[in-house]
C-alpha cells in the first residue's frame, strides 16, 4: 500500500512488519500536514493525498481513520454501531438463528395483542419490526467498561479494522502518550494483525525509538531526511 502527495517529493510505502514514522519539525508544516490529511479524509476537501493499493486507488473516506486525540476515542460511535448492526443482522439471516428470531417475533406479537386486548380503544401497531430496529431498542454494543485509554485505544483500532475494514491509521504525536513498552506492544500487535500504521510526530523522540520503523525526518528547513 502506498500514501503519496505532491508536495512531500516521496512516497510512504506501507511494507509487512514495517511501521512508518514521519517526525516534521518544523511547525507550519506539520500543522498544515495533519490539517491536510484530516480534511481529506472528513471530504472536506482534496489535497493531493492518494493511498491506492497494487496500483488500485483506495477512498480514504473510508480506508483511512486519524487520530489526534487518542482520549477521545468512542468505540459505540455510530458508524461502527451501524457496521455491528448489519454484522450481526447478516449472520442471523444466513444461519439456524432466523428460525429463532422468527420465533420471538411471532412471541412478540402475541404478546402485544394481549396487551392490547385489555384496552377499550382501537390501538394499532407495527409487526414489521427489523433485526436493526430490536438491536437498537436493547441497546446492543461494544463493552468498554473497565478498559483503560491504551486497551482502548487498541480495540478501536482493531474493530475498526474488522468491522470497517479501514486500511490505514495515521497516529498524531502518539508517542506521547505511550511508554516505550506500550509502544512496542502496539507496534507488536499492529504487525500481528496486519494493521498499517502512519505515526506522524513533531519532534524525534530517541528514546522511543523501536525496532522496525521506517523513519523520515522533515527539518525546519523543509529538507528531508531518511
Amino acid at each position: 500500500m502506498k500514501l503519496v502527495q505532491p508536495d512531500f517529493f516521496f512516497p510512504i510505502e506501507f511494507k509487512e512488519n514495517q511501521i512508518e514514522t514521519i517526525v516534521i519539525e518544523k511547525p507550519e508544516i506539520f500543522a498544515e500536514t495533519v490539517l491536510q490529511i484530516k480534511s481529506q479524509i472528513d471530504s472536506k476537501e482534496d489535497f493531493g493525498w492518494v493511498l491506492s493499493d497494487h496500483n488500485k486507488l483506495l477512498d480514504m473516506t473510508k480506508l483511512c481513520e486519524l487520530i489526534i486525540d487518542p482520549f477521545d476515542l468512542d468505540i459505540n460511535n455510530k458508524k461502527l454501531q451501524s457496521a455491528l448492526y448489519e454484522k450481526l443482522e447478516m449472520e442471523i439471516n444466513s444461519s439456524e438463528r432466523l428460525f429463532s428470531w422468527n420465533n420471538l417475533c411471532s412471541t412478540m406479537e402475541r404478546e402485544i395483542e394481549s396487551f392490547l386486548d385489555c384496552m377499550e380503544y382501537h390501538i394499532a401497531y407495527s409487526n414489521n419490526i427489523t433485526i436493526k430496529d430490536f438491536l437498537k431498542l436493547m441497546k446492543v454494543h461494544f463493552e468498554e467498561d473497565g478498559i483503560d485509554f491504551f486497551e482502548k485505544l487498541l480495540d478501536y483500532m482493531r474493530l475498526e479494522k474488522e468491522i470497517l475494514k479501514v486500511k490505514l491509521f495515521v497516529l498524531v504525536n502518539i508517542k506521547g502518550f505511550l511508554s516505550v513498552d506500550q509502544l512496542y506492544f502496539l507496534y507488536q500487535q499492529s504487525c500481528y494483525e496486519k494493521i498499517q500504521l502512519l505515526m506522524i510526530e513533531n519532534h524525534l523522540n530517541d528514546k522511543k525509538r523501536i525496532g522496525g520503523e521506517n523513519l523520515i525526518i522533515i527539518d525546519d528547513d523543509g529538507c528531508v531526511i531518511y
